[in-house]
């Protein structure tokens, strides 16, 4: 090893030494026999690296693995996971969001409405909040299903709480002013 390093020494300073030194280039005398002998030699060198290297694994930086992103909660995420259950934890759910939307719209109707607590709460109970008869007849208490409503869904496939909600908050952006 220490005679390759010698020679690779010594052939990089002489190389350097004719770049810089145009005399000492031409005081040597180069002819096709010696550059073809170099350049033989170049190429068995190149071999020889290539065939100790082709046995070897390639050697690649060890990288830690990355770090697991961090999942921000979204707004409402947990009401798509409740409107989407089934069974009866599903109308147990769909009950909470019922209630949910109650308690909502009551303190709406308090800082939007201009109504006092109390006020606020009987109108959602009769259902006297808005003019949306379906978001009024979902949120009072008992719940009232407009007829025409109940016929329409039995053709559709879309749950018929979605549509409730979708009408509550409607009523809900009406009653804050488009907000």
């Amino acid at each position: 090893m220490r005679r390759r390093a010698l020679a690779g020494l010594l052939a990089t300073t002489l190389g350097i030494g004719m770049v810089w030194f145009q005399a000492f280039a031409n005081a040597l005398p180069l002819g096709s026999v010696v550059v073809s002998g170099i350049g033989g030699l170049t190429v068995v060198v190149g071999l020889e690296y290539l065939r100790r290297r082709r046995g070897t694994l390639r050697k690649a930086a060890d990288v830690d693995p990355p770090e697991p992103g961090y999942r921000s909660t979204v707004p409402g995420e947990d009401v798509d996971a409740d409107l989407a259950a089934t069974g009866t934890e599903g109308a147990e759910r769909r009950g909470q969001i019922r209630h949910r939307l109650r308690e909502v719209t009551a303190k709406v109707l308090v800082a939007n409405g201009g109504y006092r607590p109390e006020a606020a709460r009987q109108a959602v109970d009769e259902g006297t909040w808005t003019d949306d008869e379906v978001a009024a007849g979902y949120l009072a208490e008992p719940m009232r299903i407009p007829p025409r409503l109940q016929v329409r869904q039995l053709f559709r496939r879309r749950s018929t709480t979605r549509v409730f909600v979708r009408h509550t908050l409607d009523a809900l952006r009406e009653v804050r002013g488009g907000r």
